[in-house]
């Protein structure tokens, strides 16, 4: 009977080094995914000022006031070419409807 005992204690022994092994690996893994993690989230902040800076840079240089001038100018363009033609239209309309009274 006693070495019953002296095999569970044994058995128990072996057990609680096995389970000190795994918590150690496993707080060696933890820190080395925390370390992972901080290097994903300086890359992720490295992308977020990298992005704002090409938004910056873009928008000063496709939106300078010579380009809105431009855009401007051609609205205005096209604005009277449609006046002129909803003009001939109207006059045409016009020209038709008095022959035919």
């Amino acid at each position: 009977m006693f070495g019953l005992e002296i095999g569970t204690v044994f058995i128990l022994l072996l057990n609680a080094a096995g389970l000190g092994y795994y918590i150690v690996k496993i707080e060696q893994q933890s820190k080395n995914n925390t370390s992972k993690i901080e290097e994903l989230q300086k890359q992720v902040d490295k992308m977020f000022v990298d992005q704002v800076a090409f938004k910056l840079d873009a928008s000063q240089r496709f939106v300078t006031q010579e380009n809105l001038n431009k855009i401007e100018d051609k609205i205005t363009y096209e604005i009277r070419r449609l006046g002129e033609k909803l003009d001939k239209m109207n006059d045409h309309y016009n020209t038709k409807s008095s022959k035919d009274t």
